[in-house]
């Protein structure tokens, strides 16, 4: 059983009790980043072996277009009201209609609605609780590591830096990749992934220049300050992030399937001083889509869309906030979430990638924007105050758990809260989204003055299962199918009420060439797409 709680202490924050098995949520958007000079640069994933095909044309080939923080509404009306002639370009519009692309109107992110788990979800084709990505970061019981990859409360220089160089977000996959799923179906696809976090079975990571990403690390680190950051520090890492793939295609046999993934728009939505709704859509017209625009040129001039569904993607929306340390509930004074664990009796582990196994804390805060994990310990297990408590055993419910939460009821704006949590919480690795689930007072409030978010000071966040943070865009185009092909395609594998996972499968089938036999689901063209929310102006 699982209860909406509120926490006394804490008025600003809604707290959901995982009380059986863990059901909680994971967030997106890079926290504190590091300031690192990055040595990475494209690399070797996969040598071919000698005599193999340099590709596997037989099949449809892919260009999956991942960019981070979009949100549907924002990306549907402005492909609907030309702002992105470029990227209206890629997937075949013709004066006002796209006759070979289909919009999904109804694809629901992951709770929380946050980067790390929601891409996972999305190039796993399975839920948080299997494939275990549960958070941006996240405590695992059994070894009591504290998993940073993309870090938020802790400084995690190293962990971060990893996720390139030593593929440290996939080492916590325990569900294959859709690009090893297309592998096993066909040993000789060529695969290349860009700047994306997730490439485990791809055969090329490609990377943009180290001092481009290096400024983009500087950059937010010092987001955190009163500072005014220029855009162009992101904007150079994603333009060199084309230019990178560009090049490549000009140079070597195609790929079959091409990932590119842009994180600007999301860092950008987070810096900026700006309404998230306005640097994000800014940051569209002038940064992305003449990007693209490059990127489309040379497909071209490469035939390299007679064949090839275009697919655009995202992983989450947005919702203002105050950049300020009563509106960020992070580890300072006394109304912050550790502080208040404190208060009711529990030892919390420090603020810090690694620390000392002998350390006895007896709970574990792990942020995600709008939402935070509490895990907690059988306290009986470490009850002198000195020694380290068992974590491979679970909380007891009335002497651990629930003098940490109190009951209440999920806002009604939320969207299919229950649904997506069991997602996140009832699977193999359940217990990676805590025990207790701290969900602030964000996506469910009109005013940003009303809002508060489990991080240092932002200007926007996400997380929450709110409408604006939780829809998100799927366009799959191809130039030689019709919408209403497509759209029987691609429903076959989305069904009538999907979530993230379902991209996963969908792409998969695609390379595959598999046609949908389901009947579709009606979908709305872009253009009648509603603005939007006012919560994300």
């Amino acid at each position: 059983m699982t209860r909406f709680v509120e926490y006394p202490p804490l008025r600003k924050a809604t707290f959901l009790l995982a009380a059986a098995s863990s059901i909680l949520t994971a967030c997106g958007a890079f926290g504190q980043l590091f300031k690192v000079v990055v040595a990475g640069d494209s690399r070797t994933l996969r040598e071919r072996p000698s005599g193999q095909p340099s590709n596997a044309p037989s099949r449809p080939a892919l260009l999956i277009l991942a960019i981070d923080g979009i949100g549907r509404d924002l990306l549907y009306s402005m492909l609907g009201s030309d702002e992105l002639p470029e990227l209206a370009a890629l997937i075949g519009k013709s004066g006002s209609s796209f006759p070979h692309a289909y919009f999904a109107p109804d694809v629901l992110t992951t709770v929380p609605s946050t980067t790390g788990v929601a891409w996972a979800t999305i190039f796993t084709g399975v839920s948080p609780a299997e494939h275990g990505f549960s958070g941006n970061e996240f405590f695992l019981r059994e070894t009591k590591q504290f998993a940073a990859p993309i870090p938020v409360s802790v400084h995690a220089s190293a962990e971060a830096l990893s996720v390139f160089t030593e593929g440290y977000a996939n080492k916590f996959l325990s569900a294959p990749t859709i690009y090893e799923l297309m592998r096993e179906r066909d040993p000789y696809v060529n695969i290349w992934v860009s700047m994306s976090q997730f490439y485990r079975g791809a055969d090329q990571l490609l990377m943009t220049r180290r001092s481009a990403i290096a400024a983009a690390l500087e950059a937010f680190l010092e987001g955190y300050t009163d500072k005014n950051l220029p855009r162009s520090v992101w904007a150079d890492l994603d333009e060199e992030d084309i230019d990178v793939v560009v090049e490549r295609l000009g140079k070597e046999p195609l790929p079959d399937v091409l990932t590119i993934y842009l994180f600007g728009t999301d860092d950008w939505a987070h810096i900026s001083p700006q309404r998230p709704a306005f640097a994000r859509k800014n940051y569209m017209k002038e940064v992305i889509d003449p990007a693209i625009g490059t990127l489309r040129k040379r497909l071209l001039e490469k035939n390299a869309l007679d064949n090839r569904y275009v697919i655009l993607v995202s992983d989450h929306g947005h919702t203002q906030v105050m950049k300020d340390d009563v509106h960020a509930l992070s580890n300072k004074d006394a109304n912050d979430p550790p502080a208040v664990l404190r208060k009711a009796g529990y030892r919390v582990r420090p603020f810090e990638a690694q620390v000392k196994d002998s350390d006895p804390f007896q709970s574990v805060l792990a942020y995600q924007g709008a939402i935070a994990y509490v895990y907690l310990a059988d306290r009986s297990s470490c009850a002198d105050g000195s020694s380290p408590c068992d974590w491979t055993r679970p909380p007891r419910y009335r002497q651990d758990v629930l003098p940490a939460a109190d009951g209440a009821h999920p806002h009604p704006t939320y969207v299919a809260v229950a649904e997506r949590l069991r997602d996140l919480a009832v699977g193999l690795h359940g217990e990676r989204a805590g025990d207790v689930l701290l969900l602030a007072h964000n996506g469910d409030r009109d005013r940003p003055e009303d809002r508060f978010y489990f991080a240092t000071p932002y200007h926007s966040w996400h997380g929450s299962p709110s409408e604006q943070d939780s829809r998100i865009p799927l366009v799959v185009a191809h130039a030689k199918r019709s919408t209403a092909a497509l759209q029987a395609t691609v429903r076959s594998y989305l069904g009538q009420n999907p979530r993230a996972q379902a991209i996963g499968a969908l792409l998969v089938g695609l390379r595959e060439g598999k046609a949908g036999t389901k009947t579709p689901v009606s979908g709305r063209p872009p253009e009648q797409e509603a603005a939007p929310s006012p919560r994300d102006k």
